[in-house]
């Protein structure tokens, strides 16, 4: 995927923002028909969702979402087993909304989710880089050209632990777990409370050792920028028991070829290679529903053929659309392939379709 908020060729992973009349996994606000609308982030609950006819997700209850800052957080509906927390993190230029029919699956299968708030403009701010003299040497770092996404995905694991923390105190007050916004902490008092995570520029104090870990979901290029958030907050492990990636490139590209991330894939590979984080499982998805340039494929098999070689690796291979199975190699944790799966948000089979998520969210059980 390119750096820039368009990648190569118009490709990007996802799809359109709800429109007015269709049923938004949150309500959206300033709904003006023929304009797309904006997602509300407001503490409301996760409406019933559904993909390709698969069965709806049922709805599930916002927990603390307006205290925290974060574009929605959920819980699951009463009755289901509460499963460990997941925090969603959207892929280049995506914004939350996109994500919400994810977050209702992974509710309905009873992790709390919480999604990181991305606005889709905010991957404009990509494009400052282009000023400076790593861009053009190919040698940027995520540290000077995603520090926005940094603290995007602190705050959303400070917002999951804090309402996993709120949602347990209110189980014990009423054996309900109905959880009250106003006993969730302030995100930064919330940050702190998290091993190793960076607030300010600075390490925070170790948190205690009974504090809930969540797992990472992380869509396309959102995959690598999480890499780097962990092993950045290395030595001591965040309050993370895992990260799945969905669709992201790992491997940096060849010597002499071009490189679309202008060096931020090559800079996450040295600094934290593989599975980098001791304690954290790594697991990367991807599907193989496109050989590129295949015959009978049409547009979307030379679409996919541009995007594979790009990133390297050649582009006769097999790949979710956009990215290859060989890209996709982290070259530590869990490869996992999936046939027929595809890389938009929203197009048909892609990893985020309630029967597609089955297949790989056996990890976060």
């Amino acid at each position: 995927m390119a750096f820039l908020p368009v990648p190569t060729l118009g490709l990007r992973p996802c799809g359109p923002t709800p429109a007015v009349g269709v049923a938004a996994p949150y309500p959206l606000k300033g709904a003006v028909p023929g304009r797309r609308p904006r997602p509300s982030c407001r503490p409301v609950p996760v409406a019933t969702a559904t993909s390709g006819g698969s069965p709806a997700a049922p709805p599930a209850r916002a927990v603390g979402a307006a205290v925290l800052g974060v574009a929605a957080a959920t819980a699951p509906p009463p009755g289901t087993p509460r499963r460990r927390p997941v925090v969603l993190l959207p892929g280049l230029g995506c914004s939350s909304a996109d994500y919400a029919p994810l977050a209702a699956t992974l509710t309905a299968r009873g992790h709390p989710v919480t999604l990181a708030r991305v606005a889709r403009w905010e991957w404009s701010r990509n494009a400052a880089a282009i000023t400076t003299a790593a861009y053009w040497s190919g040698t940027l770092t995520v540290d000077a050209a995603l520090p926005w996404y940094l603290t995007r995905i602190t705050e959303a694991v400070a917002a999951a632990v804090a309402a996993e923390e709120a949602a347990a105190v209110a189980a014990v007050d009423d054996g309900g777990g109905n959880g009250v916004a106003a006993r969730v902490p302030p995100p930064a008092a919330a940050a702190a409370a998290i091993p190793g995570i960076k607030v300010g520029g600075a390490a925070t104090a170790a948190g205690g050792p009974q504090a809930p870990r969540v797992h990472l979901v992380a869509h396309s290029a959102a995959g690598w920028i999480a890499r780097h958030w962990l092993g950045a907050a290395s030595p001591r492990p965040p309050a993370v028991a895992s990260l799945t990636t969905l669709g992201t490139p790992h491997v940096p590209p060849p010597a002499g070829a071009l490189d679309q991330s202008r060096g931020l894939l090559a800079s996450v590979a040295a600094a934290h290679p593989g599975a980098a984080v001791p304690g954290v499982r790594y697991t990367s998805v991807v599907g193989d529903a496109v050989t590129g340039g295949a015959p009978g494929a049409g547009l979307a098999g030379w679409l996919a053929f541009a995007s594979y070689a790009a990133l390297g690796g050649g582009g006769a291979v097999a790949g979710d659309g956009v990215v290859s199975v060989a890209a996709a190699d982290l070259g530590g944790g869990e490869l996992r392939v999936l046939p027929g799966v595809t890389h938009v948000v929203g197009g048909g089979a892609w990893y985020g379709a309630p029967e597609v998520v089955e297949r790989w969210a056996t990890d976060l059980d």
